[in-house]
C-alpha cells in the first residue's frame, strides 16, 4: 500500500471527533497531517463524471486512471475520507492499490534459497562437473529445468537404459525421482525453480518401481552402477526400517570408493533413522521447515548427521512444478552442498594427504549451523547445512528477535496525550544480517507521530516499512514511534511488528511480534464554543444511536446546529437557538443513518462562550 501525505493549509480549524459510546474533551491545537491511500474503487455501475466527482470534489481526492475492465478507477484518497466513499451506494467496494513484485527462482525455492545457495552461484560455484547418481523412481529428463543436466542412467526395475519417472503416471502423480533431482540440479535458466548445484550433472538410476518402492537388490545394482560409472555422489531419498547386509556393503563399498552417499533419515515422526541413511558410511539427513524448526514427521536418532528444508518444497514434477513434503526432499539439498564442494579446490580437511568423498563430508559438517542444543543432537545432528558458510566462510543464517512495547496497557481515547512505543530488533547471530526490514501493520483508529529509527530510514506510511540496513552479529537496532489515540471505539486494539531479511533468519517464530492495549472511553463529549472572530464552530461525528444533548449558554445570543449526513445538509434536523444568558437548553436526538456531523456554531460577543454536553444514552 502507498501512501501519501498532505499538509493541510492554514485557516478554519474545524474539530471533528466521532463518538461511539465515548468520552472525550476536545481541545484545539495546531494542526495534523492527513494521510492519503492509493486505492481502486469499484462501483456498481458504468463509471461516468458522477462517480469520478465522488472523489474529486466530494471527497478531495484525485482520480488516476478508470479501466473498462471492470467498473473501476484507480485514487488517492484520504484516508479518513474512505469511509465515507465506500459507504456511497454506487460504490461496490474499496482496494488497496497493492503493490506487486517479481518473483524468482530463488524464491520460489525457498529451501534452496534458506540454506545460502545463491552467494555462491553468484561466484559462478555451480557444481560443474560433479556427477551425481539419483537412485529413485527415475527422471522426467525432457523436463526444461533439468534436460540440460540430465546426462543419462538405467532402470533396474524394468532392465532397460530408460530411466524415465514413471511414478508422475502414478495415483498421486508424485514424480518422487524428478522433484528430488530438481532440488539438486534445476537450471538456473529464468524459469522455474533453481537447485543447489544447477551446474551438476545427474543421472537417474531407477531402482523403485512406478509406485515407489524397489528391493534390496534393485538398490545394490543401483550402488553398484553409480561405482562403475565414476559417479561422486549417490542421492538416495528412499529407506526401510530393516537392516539389510547386502546394502550395508554395498554402500561400505562404494564410500571406500570415494563416492559420497547421502539418504534420508526417514519419515518417522520422532522414531529411529532407517536404513541405509543409518550406516556409518551414509550421511543421514533429517528435515526442517521454514521457521527452521524440526518437521513433525521428522526423526529423533543419534545418527542424524545434518538437517536440511523438506516442507512444502517446490521442485520439478511432470510438465510444471510442485509441492512435497518428506525426509526424501531434505536429502537432495545436502547433495547439492556436496556437489558445489566437490567442484571447488577443496581442503584435505583430515589432513590424510587426499582430497576425497570424506573431506567433503567433513566439511558439511564442521559448517552446518548448530541447531538446538550446542554441539551434534538427536534432532539436528550437526546442524542445518549452510552453503554460504561451506563455500564462502560466511554463514548464511542470522537469528533476528524483534520485540515491541509501549510500557501501557489501558489508554483513554483523545486524551491529548502522544504515547511512545520502542521496537528492538536483535541479531544473535552467528551471521550479520542484511537487507534487515521491520513492517508496523497499525490499529484501525490510531494516529501515528513521528518515527526515528536508530538507522536506516522508516516510509511515512499509516502501516509503515523501515529499512535498517544490515545488523552485525550481536548488534541491535532500534525504532522510536509516536503515537496518540483520537475518539475511537472502546475496545482492544493490536499493534503488531514483522521483521524479515535478505539473509536466512534460521529461527523466523521470533519474527513477529504483538503489543494490545484496551482503550477506555468517558461518557461526555464536552464542546467549548468561544466566540472569537472568524469561524469558531466546531464539529462532531455522532455514529448511529440515541443521544442526550445539552447546551449551557453562559453569555453567547445564538447557537446554530447544522446536522450534516454525507456532507449534504439536513434541514429537518438542524435547528437556530436563540439564547438568553445563562440559559440551559436539553433535547434528545435519535440517530438512525451510519453517522451525521453535527457543526455548533457560536454567535455573539467576542469572548463569549457556550457550553455543549452530548451523552450517549444506554
Amino acid at each position: 500500500m502507498k501512501i501519501h501525505l498532505k499538509i493541510p493549509q492554514k485557516g478554519k480549524v474545524v474539530l471533528n471527533v466521532a463518538l461511539s459510546a465515548c468520552a472525550i474533551i476536545i481541545i484545539l491545537s495546531g494542526m495534523a497531517l492527513a494521510a492519503d491511500r492509493d486505492v481502486i474503487i469499484v462501483y456498481n455501475k458504468s463509471i461516468g463524471d458522477p462517480e469520478k466527482e465522488l472523489v474529486t470534489q466530494s471527497h478531495g481526492g484525485e482520480v488516476e486512471k478508470d479501466f473498462h475492465i471492470i467498473n473501476a478507477v484507480s485514487a488517492i484518497i484520504p484516508e479518513d475520507k474512505i469511509e465515507e466513499v465506500k459507504n456511497d451506494p454506487r460504490v461496490a467496494y474499496i482496494v488497496n492499490d497493492t503493490i506487486f513484485s517479481m518473483t524468482d527462482e530463488y524464491s520460489s525455492s525457498w529451501g534452496v534459497q534458506y540454506i545460502g545457495s545463491q552467494p555462491v552461484h553468484n561466484q559462478n560455484i555451480i557444481g560443474a562437473g560433479v556427477k551425481i547418481a539419483v537412485l529413485d523412481t527415475g527422471i522426467d529428463y525432457n523436463h526444461p529445468d533439468l534436460a540440460g543436466n540430465y546426462k543419462g542412467g538405467y532402470d533396474f526395475v524394468n532392465n532397460d537404459p530408460d530411466p524415465w519417472d514413471d511414478n508422475c503416471l502414478s495415483y498421486f502423480k508424485t514424480c518422487h525421482g524428478t522433484h528430488v533431482s530438481g532440488t539438486i540440479a534445476a537450471e538456473h535458466n529464468g524459469i522455474g525453480v533453481v537447485g543447489v548445484a544447477p551446474g551438476s550433472s545427474i543421472y537417474a538410476v531407477k531402482v523403485l518401481d512406478v509406485g515407489g518402492f524397489g528391493a534390496a537388490s534393485l538398490v545394490v545394482s543401483g550402488i553398484e552402477w553409480a561405482k562403475n560409472n565414476g559417479m561422486n555422489i549417490i542421492s538416495m531419498s528412499l529407506g526401510s526400517t530393516e537392516n539389510n547386509t547386502a546394502v550395508l556393503d554395498a554402500v561400505n563399498a562404494a564410500y571406500d570408493s570415494g563416492i559420497l552417499l547421502v539418504a534420508a533419515g526417514g519419515n518417522t515422526g520422532g522414531g529411529p533413522v532407517s536404513y541405509p541413511a543409518a550406516y556409518d558410511s551414509v550421511i543421514a539427513v533429517t528435515a526442517i521447515d521454514q521457521n527452521g524448526q524440526k518437521a513433525s514427521f521428522s526423526p529423533i536418532d543419534q545418527k542424524i548427521e545434518v538437517a536440511a528444508p523438506g516442507v512444502s518444497i517446490y521442485s520439478t514434477v511432470q510438465s510444471g512444478y510442485g509441492l512435497l513434503s518428506g525426509t526424501s526432499m531434505a536429502v537432495p539439498h545436502v547433495t547439492g552442498l556436496a556437489a558445489l564442494i566437490f567442484s571447488t579446490n577443496y581442503p584435505d580437511v583430515n589432513g590424510d594427504g587426499k582430497r576425497d568423498n570424506k573431506d567433503v563430508r567433513e566439511i558439511i559438517r564442521n559448517t552446518a549451523f548448530d541447531a538446538g542444543i550446542p554441539g551434534k543432537d538427536d534432532v539436528y545432528g550437526y546442524g542445518i547445512v549452510d552453503v554460504s558458510r561451506a563455500l564462502l566462510g560466511i554463514s548464511a543464517y542470522a537469528d533476528l528477535l524483534i520485540t515491541k512495547d509501549d510500557g501501557v496497557s489501558a489508554i483513554t481515547a483523545n486524551d491529548g496525550k502522544t504515547y511512545t512505543y520502542n521496537i528492538t530488533v536483535k541479531n544473535n547471530g552467528p551471521s550479520d544480517a542484511s537487507g534487515v526490514k521491520v513492517i508496523d501493520t497499525w490499529p484501525a483508529g490510531f494516529t501515528r507521530g513521528a518515527i526515528t529509527p536508530s538507522q536506516g530510514t522508516c516510509d511515512t506510511a499509516v502501516n509503515f516499512t523501515c529499512d535498517l540496513g544490515s545488523i552485525a552479529k550481536d548488534g541491535m537496532a532500534t525504532i522510536t514511534v509516536n503515537y496518540i489515540v483520537p475518539n475511537i471505539s472502546a475496545g482492544n486494539y493490536t499493534n503488531r511488528v514483522e521483521i524479515n531479511s535478505a539473509t536466512t533468519d534460521y529461527n523466523t517464530s521470533n519474527n513477529i511480534a504483538e503489543d494490545k492495549n484496551r482503550v477506555i472511553v468517558n461518557n461526555d463529549i464536552v464542546l467549548v464554543l468561544v466566540k472569537k472572530k472568524d469561524d469558531d464552530a466546531k464539529k462532531v461525528s455522532l455514529l448511529k444511536g440515541n443521544y442526550s444533548i445539552t447546551i449551557n449558554n453562559v453569555n453567547l445570543s445564538r447557537i446554530d446546529m447544522n446536522v450534516y449526513e454525507n456532507d449534504r445538509l439536513r434541514k429537518d434536523l438542524s435547528s437556530i437557538y436563540k439564547l438568553k444568558k445563562s440559559q440551559v437548553i436539553n433535547f434528545n436526538m435519535n440517530i438512525v443513518s451510519r453517522k451525521l456531523d453535527i457543526k455548533f456554531i457560536p454567535y455573539g460577543d467576542r469572548g463569549s462562550t457556550g457550553i455543549i454536553t452530548i451523552k450517549r444514552l444506554q
